[in-house]
């Protein structure tokens, strides 16, 4: 992730400079619409595996809803 958020920080500044404000959006918008929801969709899924290892007499109700 570290490694694409350079890859686009670098094309947004190249874009800025040659006066491509265009390619500042596609290139902002592509990495938040696939980069960050691919990302995020991984942590999600990697909760949801782990959660269903834990499953033992409702561990993963007290996992999710714990009370204060």
């Amino acid at each position: 992730m570290l490694h694409r958020m350079t890859e686009v920080f670098a094309e947004v500044t190249d874009a800025f400079e040659t006066y491509q404000f265009f390619r500042f959006f596609q290139v902002v918008q592509n990495f938040c619409v696939v980069d960050l929801s691919n990302f995020y969709l991984e942590l999600r899924k990697t909760d949801y595996i782990l959660a269903r290892k834990m499953v033992s007499g409702g561990a993963v109700v007290r996992l999710f809803w714990r009370s204060p």
